[in-house]
Formats: structure tokens, sequence, C-alpha cells
């Protein structure tokens, strides 16, 4: 029999990093929900909640759509950085708000901010068809056998697209259509030129399948060379989160990662860091601390933990960069689930002869208890968990999300935990003392609910495992 545990209460205290990684309250912003439509007239902005070195927040602002980082101007609102664009944005397309580092703080200290934020300009799936993404980017480094995938809003009349295509220096090619031909992979018929700059230019002549033409003509351009390398993921792994140990792998299945793991990102060759960075993000949206192994090995650093059952997904965008300029050759996605096991109040123990344990509860059909028959009128519960609560700062969570209160009559007083006794690193015994029993002269019966905070907010074990919801179980006394 495992030897009961007796919980002594003590305070902590901690010191506080000057580095403040609470990036989601830090900031607000415009847009602020994916695929959000902006007005013409509504600004694009980042508002912080404190005073930021001016320098430092510019260098992190980025407006981008397909084609790479668009070019504008900064102005400043007091604590809102406006981004005032050099051109008139286009009406339909989608662009791309993001603001990812760590930010200088006029009063010292730094605070990370994680932004990213896919946005409309105007109007969302514009009739005008347009080019919406094209892998690699324009400007990219690409091999001699590379091929080119262009992305349209709409899909597109396969003719009207060989009349406006056009590849400069000439260069003979085949096209291959995919996704209802709103999708193109051109690829050449023989080998790009070594060392050659090319140019694809889409004309007014391209058209969708419903005759119109593209919003605006434009060229992209690459250059080739033979002897580059695209970068590659070579894994994803997840990681213990131990920085003095350079965060070793744990697994290469992502549907493994524990409640606080790390995930560990490898990459074939040594990487831009700041392109690499802000081509990384996992929906839904989780906010963390971006690292560095070397120059190929990212890590990624929950701030908050990963929750159970919550179904995640980690892109690179085709964005980030080798240190030698070449970008990877299409997007990385991966989704995963979090190892983690709910946690469930297997059953609920009191006197058996008041028709305990009971595993199913009500916050309405009432169970009634015999307390003790002289005050302070204490009663012995005992709560036993699916899942184990290993440490004692485990075990003091778990005491807290305990709670039972008077709800009848309404000048009842409530009772209060006298005594906690762990059993077992899976059952807790608590004495709450301070019930009214049943008064036979007035003829009132006392009914209280007793309260176990799930969620996750609420009770949770070092593992990540918590309850989905609350428990509550109505309780009268005899």
């Amino acid at each position: 029999m495992t030897k009961p545990i007796v919980l002594a209460f003590t305070l902590v205290l901690t010191c506080c990093s000057i580095i403040d990684f609470s990036a989601d309250e830090s900031v607000n912003s415009n847009p602020d929900t994916d695929n959000q439509i902006i007005g013409e007239n509504e600004k694009i902005y980042i508002s912080f909640s404190f005073e930021p070195e001016r320098n430092s927040a510019e260098s992190l602002f980025k407006v981008s759509d397909y084609r790479g980082d668009i070019d504008g101007d900064f102005l400043w609102e007091g604590k809102e950085l406006c981004f005032i664009p050099s051109e008139k944005l286009i009406k339909g397309r989608r662009y791309t708000l993001s603001f990812s580092g760590s930010v200088d703080k006029k009063e010292g200290g730094q605070a990370r901010v994680e932004l990213l934020v896919p946005f409309y300009y105007i109007c969302e799936n514009s009739s005008v068809p347009f080019v919406s993404g094209i892998s690699p980017p324009g400007g990219s480094v690409i091999g001699t056998e590379d091929t080119v995938r262009v992305v349209f809003s709409k899909p597109i009349d396969t003719g009207s697209f060989k009349k406006g295509f056009s590849v400069s220096p000439e260069k003979e090619y085949t096209l291959t259509w995919e996704n209802e031909n709103k999708e193109v992979i051109i690829d050449p018929l023989e080998k790009w030129e070594n060392l050659t700059s090319y140019t694809f230019s889409f004309s007014s002549d391209i058209c969708c399948t419903q005759a119109m033409p593209l919003e605006e003509e434009s060229e992209i351009t690459f250059y080739v060379d033979s002897s580059h390398t695209n970068p590659q993921v070579i894994s994803t792994e997840t990681a213990m989160r131990d920085i003095a140990s350079s965060f070793p792998a744990l697994s290469q299945d992502l549907d493994s990662i524990k409640y606080n793991d790390a995930i560990k990102i490898v990459f074939s060759e040594d990487m831009d860091k700041e392109s690499t960075e802000s081509a990384f993000s996992i929906e839904p949206y989780t906010a963390g601390r971006k690292m560095w192994i070397g120059k190929k090995t990212l890590i990624f650093l929950p701030e908050t933990f990963w929750r159970w059952e919550e179904k995640y997904r980690l892109s690179i965008s085709s964005s980030a960069e080798s240190e030698n300029g070449i970008t990877l050759a299409e997007k990385y996605s991966e989704s995963f689930t979090a190892d983690i096991s709910e946690l469930h109040l297997s059953s609920l123990d009191g006197k058996a002869d008041d028709g305990f344990p009971i595993s199913s509860f009500s916050e309405s059909s009432f169970m009634e208890i015999t307390t003790d028959p002289v005050a302070p009128y204490t009663y012995n519960f005992i709560f036993n968990f699916s899942e184990s609560f290993a440490s004692d700062n485990d075990k003091l969570k778990a005491q807290d999300s305990t709670n039972i209160s008077c709800v009848f009559p309404p000048d009842g007083t409530s009772p209060f935990p006298r005594k906690y006794i762990w059993l077992s690193d899976t059952s807790l015994s608590v004495e709450y003392s301070g019930f009214t029993p049943y008064n036979s002269i007035s003829n009132i019966h006392y009914y209280y609910l007793l309260k176990i905070k799930g969620g996750a907010g609420g009770i949770i074990n070092s593992m990540g495992s918590y309850l989905s919801e609350d428990i509550k179980q109505l309780l009268r006394t005899k």
C-alpha cells in the first residue's frame, strides 16, 4: 500500500526575468484575425501596451504578398505603429502582416511579439483573377531542372495562358495544370541555362474561365545556378525542454509530443535565421520562443504549452532561405496532436452508507451526506483521479481546484477544507469542516455544491492532463 502523503502549505517566491515573453498580451493590430478584409481607408497598424524603442519595432514590421515584402513608410501615433505602403494595395489581393521578434522597451528589457495575419485588401475573392502565389518566390535562385508553380485565385483558361505567358530569354517548357486549373507547373523542356536570369511575364491576355483578364500585368525573375541546393526540412522532432543539453531529441513523431516538450526542426543547409523564423508558423497560433542550435536546427519553445485534443499544424513557407539566399523548394507542412491523456475523476468516495462511491455526477440531483454529529460538523471525501499528480506542485494545484459552497439557504455558510492527505498520486482525501446539518425544528435542509474546476485553467497535472469541463455534485446534509 502506498504510504499517505501529507502536504504542508509553502510559499515560493520566484524572480522575474527582464524579458517579457507574453507576446499575445503585448500588442493589438489591424488586421487582427485571419483573412480579415481591410477597407480602403483603414489603417494597418500594431499598437503596443508599452513604450517600444521605435527602430527596434520598425525593423520587425512587414507587409507582404506573393511577390515578397511591400515597400512603405512608418508613422507613429503614440504607441501605435502604422504602415503606409508606397503604392496603393491591389484590390482583392491577399497580403500578410507579420511581426516576429524581440522588441526593446524604452524602460528596459524586451517583449517577444509573434504576429502572422493574412488579410485581403477591400474585398475577398475578387471577381477579377490574380496571381495569389508563386513557388519558389520571385527573386529566388533555382536549379537547372527546377520547376515553378504558379497559383491563381480563379480557374484559368489554359488557351489564354499560352497566349499571355512568356519567358525571357526564350525557353521551351511544358505546362501541367492542377487544382481545377487554378495552379500551373512550369517545367523546362530542357534544362534552364546555368548562370542565367529568366523573367516570367503574365500579361492581361490571361483570363479566367469566365473571360475576366488578370487584374494587372506582372513579371517575376529567377536566377539559375546549377551549384545551388534547395534547403529541405530533414526532420521534425519532439525535444526535451533542456537548453543546457541542447534540447535532446525524444522522437521524430510529433504526435508523441508531451505537454511541455519543444519542437526541433533540422534543415539540410545552413539557414538564414530571420527569413526562416518569419516563414515558421503554428496553427492555431501558439506563442513561443525561437532558438537556434548552430545554423541548421531551429528550436520552438511554446509559452502556453500544448493542449490536450488540439490539432496543430506546423508550417514553414517557401520564403525560408538558406544563408546563400536559396529558398525551400516548396512549403513544408505537418499536422500533429499532443500525446496528452484526458483527466477524469474516476470516482468520488465518502461514507458507504451515504451511497458512495459514485462515478457519475449531477448538480441537480443531490447526494445526502452524514456529517460528524458535533461541531465543526466535518465530512471526508476521497477524490480518485485517472491520471497521476506526481509532484508536490501538481498536488497543491489539484487541492486548490476543489471547492464546496452552500447554495441553499441563501444565508448558509460554506464549509472549508481542513485537511488534505494524498493516499497515492491519484487519490486525494479532503476533510471539509463547517457543514450545517438538517434542522428538524425549522425543517430546513442545507444544500451544497461540490465543484472541481475543469478546462485548461482548472485542475491539471505536469503532463498536461486536465478535466474537459467542471465536475459538479449537489450535496445535502442529513
